[in-house]
């Protein structure tokens, strides 16, 4: 419930903002909130494979972890979220 708040601040934000995208919201939205909910899931499971398998400490194991969902949320959101014809 907490980061739903986030999430709609964040889609303003980068539809408004970052891509000055002007689209239509309801489809950008939905794939937006699908991006974001495998972006975190998977950096989740990234973060937990790092640890166990990896055998890094949670402090380290962080840091490749924020690199990959940083890549995915943003290659994500400007590919398929916010298409833009100059890209």
């Amino acid at each position: 419930m907490s980061v739903s708040p986030g999430i709609l601040f964040a889609f303003y934000f980068n539809k408004s903002f970052s891509f000055e995208y002007k689209e239509k919201f309801q489809r950008s939205f939905f794939i937006y909130v699908l991006i974001y909910v495998f972006s975190l899931t998977s950096g989740g499971f990234l973060l937990r494979v790092l640890i166990e398998q990896g055998g890094l400490p949670p402090i380290f194991a962080i840091i490749p972890v924020f690199a990959y969902t940083t890549t995915v949320n943003f290659l994500g959101i400007k590919v398929f979220a916010f298409k833009n014809k100059r890209w």
